[in-house]
């Protein structure tokens, strides 16, 4: 029982204990101010106790039943009646669509016991970190109802579970008052409108609730950025099981059917069954049909399986009440249908004046009629959360109201926008659904604005109608001023990106146009659009168009400032803006001065007012940072990057939600120039903290910061081979090209070069532990990307184009294939001279690094003089290097000198060689001193060939006296 029942019962049982008190303590004064005994009032008074104790109880039974029937009022049962059994053959109906519903569903859970039981566990454990609400996602049909029902079905005793009807409002209230522990099940909560109402009282009482929220994505729920957190715990549910699976699953399904239905079993040729994407539902469907008579439902294509599904259910309305009207057929009951599936309607009487869009019912003379299918079809299929038709299951719903759209005109241009949602919702199942969508925008011409604030609203990000919608608004013009400036800069909009660009494009010629006519009011507003515009095209990699709009910016801000002071915030992000989008494009070194004047005014802003602008001091500090890193500027970059480490720490101390991004990426980046210094085990705790964030701030907001993970884990994967951790390098960089490859999927554009840069990155991995296929497996797909890239952004794409060939050549040389290793080697140093000529703190390591692996494949193929010809000239390189920065440089300068003697010695050069050994001992006993856990091993491996050498030269005193390790 419940601990607010039992305070409950405790207070009533306090009542008669009193009594009982009382009444004793009165039978003794009368007792002894009396002559005799007064038993008599003293049983009266207990008689009268017990009956107040009995009447104590039974109100306290009496009012935790009403409780429990409130409760159980707005929340419906786990399994409702069952609709009735469809009949065999082509005429098998009635409501054979409404047993694909998970309610109904005849088989045991599938493939997902796991996180049923974790799920249980999360409710029955209630564990506070835990939190009170769990989301489980995915397409429509894949079984996250099915899920629910069955978490919800594996509770222990004393715990109530229902589904979520009608409006949020008071629900959550009567499930407290009622006292049993209680799993509420929200059926497509992206549909709830007031789903913070729910929320809100659940995190109040979290002994007593626990919400499980069912949506196709998660990032259509209606929750302010605050509450976010609070629903980041999200089990993701795919298509699942191979072929022998989906036999299996079929037989077993086909068996519970003929059993509910009561009808033979069929018999099952063996013949495959659906494909690798058939969901739960559409397996069940084609079950259900097959039961049902069609011996070709195993096959059929989905479009095929959703006619039939849908031409079921229209049939099934053929049977229904005979208080419809006359000649309402099948078609107007669709129409009517689709209608209150795109319009939302509150009541019975919304919902018919809704009707007036069906030709038949539009006349004032079918006002009858059309509260007669309105209250059959609220009846038939109840209202989800956003007051719209439930038809389930979606997918069959769906279909019907793309079919019925396709063919009926059903729309006034004011419903646009309020069906949008809707139309966007089935577009991820079906494709046609865009299409319809931009006819009816066309055909209608619609104002676009509210189209745009629905979507943004209530839509989860959907690439393609991203794009559409884009194009429409780059044609359409827009030009409520409003609109523009509300839309453009919206949070919600980073769902969209694309048309996050063109909104902002408006925005920007818009405000120029009134900054032209009245400067002095409009000047800063221009600065801010382009704020806004720069932003969006960086998210989409228009880098070029990004660093007009930048530029631009640092124009009006710089003009701003030298009237008026207090406009050097600004100046200072449009600088910070105008340094990203030059790295962007490649140009580190142009970068370098708006970096560093940005750090220069956010320094001083942040010295006289510390408050609102030490957050911008410590972005401008690690933007800086990054740009000294990229240039190869490791010393001068790390006290930058640790001072904007310090600031982020003392930011997110203070207020951690907002500073953990900026947090992460400061901790990334000194990471990295750790690293760079061969400071590997501080760049990997640094790089393992950042990561953690990360994943906690990716789980909230995984659109944003996904892809920062990703590139996160690379950093990570490449920091530890560093300390002789190849294995478990393995892990974050197959992590890292799994995240990169969806997302390069649906914006190829944004995320190739991520997506190229990972695959190296785990070729590199695995070429690392002697994997040599999928190395190059790896390698030769990130070279494709890269080269492609390359083609229409040399300045952007060339170093990386560069570091898979020079890694080609590597793992083809190791392969035993060293012939092939000679052309892309060749092309890797080509390519990385020309960069070193532009830029050679940046770029003159890698030219060495070149040229030591392309001097490998020479002495394979025992071209010793070209080899020995470029050894050294990388031993060059790396010695002007290893003077400026020797944690970094002198290992590979030792590896350079130790194949320089090689190559010697095959040469006949033998006392060159042995000053090549000795110069290689000297590097390795230099690092080692400097870092002995990482570098000792490698200085003794060293002085023991140097002494064999030597005994080998026949100088044997020599080899005593070398260093002795």
């Amino acid at each position: 029982m419940g601990r607010v029942v039992m305070a409950r019962l405790l207070v009533r049982w306090w009542h008669p204990v009193a009594a009982v008190m009382i009444a004793a303590g009165l039978g003794l004064v009368t007792n002894l101010v009396t002559d005799s005994a007064t038993w008599m009032l003293v049983c009266a008074a207990v008689v009268l106790v017990g009956a107040q104790t009995g009447l104590s109880i039974w109100q306290g039974v009496r009012d935790q039943r009403a409780a429990r029937a409130a409760r159980d009022l707005v929340l419906a049962p786990l399994r409702p009646p069952p609709p009735e059994v469809p009949e065999p053959g082509v005429g098998g109906v009635p409501a054979a669509v409404a047993w694909l519903t998970a309610p109904f569903s005849p088989t045991r859970l599938w493939g997902q016991v796991k996180s049923r039981d974790a799920l249980v566990a999360w409710c029955v454990e209630r564990a506070p970190e835990a939190g009170v609400a769990r989301v489980v996602a995915g397409p429509a049909g894949v079984g996250k109802s099915r899920l629910a029902l069955a978490v919800a079905e594996s509770l222990p005793a004393g715990w109530a579970a229902g589904w979520l009807t009608g409006p949020v409002d008071g629900v959550l209230e009567r499930v407290v008052a009622a006292g049993d522990p209680t799993l509420v099940l929200v059926d497509d909560a992206d549909r709830e409108p007031n789903l913070e109402r729910l929320l809100l009282p659940a995190l109040r009482n979290p002994a007593l609730v626990r919400l499980l929220l069912l949506c196709r994505d998660p990032k259509a729920l209606r929750l302010p950025d605050t509450m976010l957190p609070q629903v980041s715990k999200v089990d993701r549910l795919a298509a699942i099981g191979e072929e022998a699976d989906r036999r299996r699953w079929f037989e077993e399904t086909t068996v519970a059917y003929a059993a509910a239905f009561g009808v033979r079993h069929p018999e099952l040729p063996d013949r495959p069954v659906g494909t690798n994407q058939d969901t739960m539902l559409i397996l069940h469907a084609r079950a259900l049909l097959t039961t049902l008579g069609n011996t070709d439902a195993r096959e059929l294509s989905m479009a095929t399986l959703m006619a039939e599904l849908v031409d079921r259910e229209m049939r099934a309305w053929e049977l229904g009440p005979a208080s419809l009207p006359a000649g309402c057929d099948v078609e107007v009951l669709a129409e009517a249908v689709t209608v209150l599936m795109l319009i939302p309607a509150k009541s019975a009487e919304e919902a018919a004046e809704a009707l007036r869009r069906v030709p038949q019912f539009a006349s004032d003379a079918a006002h009858e009629s059309r509260f007669a299918v309105a209250r059959w079809a609220r009846n038939r299929y109840p209202n989800g959360p956003d007051e719209r038709l439930g038809v389930r299951p979606h997918l069959v719903g769906d279909r019907l109201m793309l079919d019925t759209l396709g063919r009926a005109d059903l729309l006034e241009p004011g419903d646009i926008a309020v069906a949008t949602p809707v139309l966007v919702r089935a577009h991820g199942d079906f494709p046609d659904a865009l299409e319809l969508l931009m006819a009816l925008l066309d055909r209608d011409g619609p104002p676009l604005s509210p189209v745009i604030t629905a979507l943004l609203d209530t839509s989860a990000p959907d690439h393609a109608v991203d794009r559409a919608i884009a194009a429409l608004v780059d044609h359409t013009r827009i030009t409520d001023p409003g609109h523009l400036a509300r839309t453009s800069t919206s949070p919600a909009n980073g769902r969209f990106p694309r048309i996050r660009a063109a909104l902002a494009t408006l925005f920007v010629e818009n405000c120029r146009k009134l900054a032209e006519a009245e400067p002095e009011r409009h000047l800063l507003d221009l600065a801010g659009a382009l704020f806004a515009l720069s932003g969006a095209l960086d998210k989409l990699g228009r880098y070029r168009e990004m660093l007009a709009s930048a530029e631009e910016a640092v124009t009006i801000c710089r003009e701003l400032a030298d009237v008026d002071p207090c406009h050097l915030a600004d100046l200072a992000h449009a600088l910070s803006n105008l340094a990203a989008a030059l790295e962007r494009l490649g140009r580190d070194r142009q970068a370098l001065a708006p970096g560093e004047e940005a750090v220069a005014i956010c320094r001083e802003l942040a010295d006289t007012d510390p408050g609102p602008h030490l957050s911008d001091l410590a972005q401008a500090l690690g933007h800086r940072g990054a740009t000294l890193r990229s240039l190869g500027h490791y010393r001068e970059g790390l006290d930058v990057a640790e001072e904007s480490v310090t600031l982020h720490r003392e930011l997110a101390d203070a207020e951690r939600g907002p500073h953990l991004p900026g947090l992460a990426d400061s901790l990334g980046n000194l990471a990295g120039i750790l690293h760079a210094l061969g400071r590997f085990q501080e760049a990997l705790d640094l790089n393992e903290e950042g990561i953690a964030i990360r994943r906690e701030l990716a789980e909230a907001e995984p659109e944003r910061h996904l892809p920062r993970l990703a590139r996160a884990l690379i950093d990570l994967g490449t920091t530890m081979p560093g300390l002789g951790r190849y294995q478990e390098a393995l892990e974050p960089a197959e992590e890292a090209v799994t995240i990169f490859r969806e997302l390069a999927e649906t914006e190829p554009e944004r995320y190739l070069p991520d997506l190229a840069h990972s695959l190296s990155n785990l070729g590199t991995t695995q070429h690392g532990l002697g994997r040599y296929q999928k190395a190059l497996d790896h390698t030769k797909e990130s070279l494709a990307i890269r080269r492609k890239l390359a083609d229409t952004e040399p300045r952007c794409h060339l170093p990386g184009l560069a570091e898979s060939l020079s890694n080609l050549g590597g793992i083809l040389q190791d392969m035993g294939r060293v012939q092939e290793a000679l052309g892309p080697g060749e092309e890797a140093i080509a390519i990385r001279r020309r960069l070193a000529d532009a830029e050679p703190g940046r770029y003159l390591s890698d030219v060495a690094y070149s040229l030591n692996n392309h001097a490998c494949t020479l002495r394979a193929l025992r071209r010793h003089r070209e080899a020995l010809s470029l050894n050294d000239e990388a031993v060059v390189i790396r010695r002007e290097l290893a003077d400026a920065e020797p944690l970094r440089h002198l290992p590979a300068l030792a590896e350079l000198l130790v194949n320089r003697a090689f190559s010697l010695r095959v040469l006949g050069r033998h006392e060159e060689a042995l000053r090549a050994d000795h110069s290689a001992v000297e590097a390795w006993k230099t690092v080692a001193t400097m870092n002995p856990e990482l570098h000792e091993r490698a200085f003794r491996r060293q002085t023991a060939r140097l002494r064999q050498r030597l005994v080998q030269a026949g100088s044997p005193t020599e080899a005593v006296l070398a260093e002795t390790p």
